[in-house]
């Protein structure tokens, strides 16, 4: 069961030698999960620590700042899987000291109580569904002890970032932190407002109640919706509503049926009329995304811009109109989708550029295959 090549003692870590390029498991294979305390640089652990990042982490082992904890993760069946890291508060961040609500002399104060998970690690070559929301629950529940042991304050909040261009925060998401918002770009020294950084998801998890509120001026996981469609051109502010609606539903169960994806007949009824207003344009939807898809591609350097054709076989939908040919051997029927979507150069997709749909002639099928024929 355990991975060869990885390192349970005080030595160097040396990483995965196994025969596959990745190890997948099941959480309860693993064995207990536990963290093991890093005391500082002269822990013989520390060196282990030190090298799994800067081999496996984007940010590799750059510099902590402030007051620090540092955890190595060990697998009972594995050995070690990963490494966390959590140092002092950011000193100034909006979305943070907004939702908090505290003023200046409340967060100079208080901000010591605050503490960043600013390093998370789980190895690439293991594949375990729900280890890293488990690594985060065991993380937050070690956390305000080993911190008030080492520096007499226990923290109340803590705080973490999420690069928009390498992640998504899942995670985080899974593991009931609250989105906050998104930095501005400009890092921790940028004193000149010259934003050379890369935006970052804010995300905070309460160690204990109350200290973020209880109304939330933003819930990322339904707001991106509000953002992505503020533009949008639709006959009525009551059709904008319904956009919003369905598109939260499809993001909640992308590959439901319409009727499940609504939830309720009512709301399957209102999707309908949607679906069936001619006055609702497929491009005055696309037009806002197309917009806001533009506006995040501009924050990145160098962008990937992919076409891709797919056909959407719809042969066992007969009442549907308006179809065309997929196949005439198979006699399928549907239509093509011709997209553009846009990437960042390490793969997150930023959004769709142009989507085009076409339903073919049958006498047009295979058309360019006989006129090969012809030429020969």
């Amino acid at each position: 069961m355990m991975a060869k090549g990885t390192q349970r003692g005080e030595g160097g870590y040396e990483g995965y030698s196994g025969e596959g390029r990745y190890w997948e498991s099941k959480l309860s294979e693993l064995g207990k999960i536990r963290l093991v305390l890093v005391r500082g640089e002269n822990d013989p652990k520390y060196r282990i620590w030190k090298e799994m990042l800067e081999e496996h982490h984007y940010l590799h082992s750059a510099k902590l700042y402030g007051q620090q904890i540092k955890y190595l993760i060990e697998s009972e069946e594995v050995g070690w899987v990963g490494a966390m890291g959590f140092s002092s508060a950011s000193w100034r961040i909006k979305p943070r000291d907004e939702r908090i609500g505290w003023d200046e002399e409340a967060r100079r104060r208080d901000l010591k109580r605050v503490v960043c998970n600013s390093r998370f690690l789980i190895v690439p070559w293991l594949r375990v569904k729900n280890l890293a929301s488990h690594v985060i629950s065991l993380g937050l529940k070690r956390l305000p002890g080993d911190w008030e042991e080492a520096y007499q304050i226990r923290p109340i909040l803590v705080e973490t970032f999420v690069d928009k261009e390498h992640f998504e925060g899942t995670c985080y998401k899974a593991s009931n932190w609250a989105y906050l918002g998104e930095t501005k770009g400009r890092g921790r020294n940028d004193r000149y407002h010259q934003k050379g950084r890369s935006r970052k998801y804010v995300f905070a998890y309460e160690l204990e109640g109350g200290i973020l509120g209880t109304e939330s001026p933003v819930e990322r996981e339904w707001d991106w919706v509000e953002e992505e469609f503020q533009n949008v051109k639709l006959p009525n502010e009551a059709k904008k509503k319904r956009l919003v609606m369905l598109t939260r539903d499809f993001f909640s169960r992308p590959a439901s049926p319409l009727p499940l994806v609504c939830g309720s007949e009512a709301k399957l009824k209102g999707a309908y009329r949607f679906f069936g207003d001619e006055r609702v344009k497929p491009e005055d939807i696309l037009g806002s995304h197309i917009e806001q898809t533009i506006r995040r591609a501009k924050e990145h350097k160098v962008v990937l811009s992919v076409n891709d054709t797919t056909s959407m076989n719809l042969s066992n939908h007969g009442a549907t109109e308006g179809l065309g040919c997929l196949s005439t051997d198979k006699g399928e029927h549907g239509y093509f989708l011709h997209d553009t979507v846009v990437f960042t150069s390490s793969g997150i997709p930023l959004g769709v550029l142009d989507a085009q749909t076409w339903a073919r002639e049958p006498e047009s099928h295979r058309k360019k295959a006989k006129r090969r024929q012809r030429r020969s």
